[in-house]
């Protein structure tokens, strides 16, 4: 009888590769999905700002209520530094790479 033979395989002992479940290294992020603001964050925005931050740029949303947030701009993006952007062009793209969680990105249409 073979080595081989699968009744000698028990179900449970088949080897799982030494790679799986590791963190690659040198793989890009890859773009999963571009999404428009909803309406309900839409009418929250009073203004959309490209500023200049540590690692690029980022858009600075000023709110209604006075709150600020800042998202980094997609590298992408054709927007300078002062730029104000239209709320209506602007999308959420979400980015993927294995063994990372996803990350958001702003990028104007």
């Amino acid at each position: 009888m073979s080595i081989f033979d699968k009744k000698n395989v028990s179900s449970n002992s088949v080897k799982k590769s030494f790679f799986e479940g590791k963190k690659k290294y040198g793989t890009k992020w890859q773009p999963v999905s571009s999404e428009p603001l909803d309406d309900e964050d839409k009418v929250a925005i009073s203004k959309a700002v490209v500023v200049s931050s540590e690692y690029g740029l980022s858009c600075c949303f000023f709110m209604k209520n006075g709150d600020l947030y800042f998202q980094p701009m997609s590298r992408d993006s054709q927007a300078t530094v002062g730029e104000e952007l239209d709320i209506d062009s602007i999308k959420v793209v979400t980015l993927r790479k294995s063994g990372e969680k996803d990350i958001e990105r702003i990028m104007e249409k």
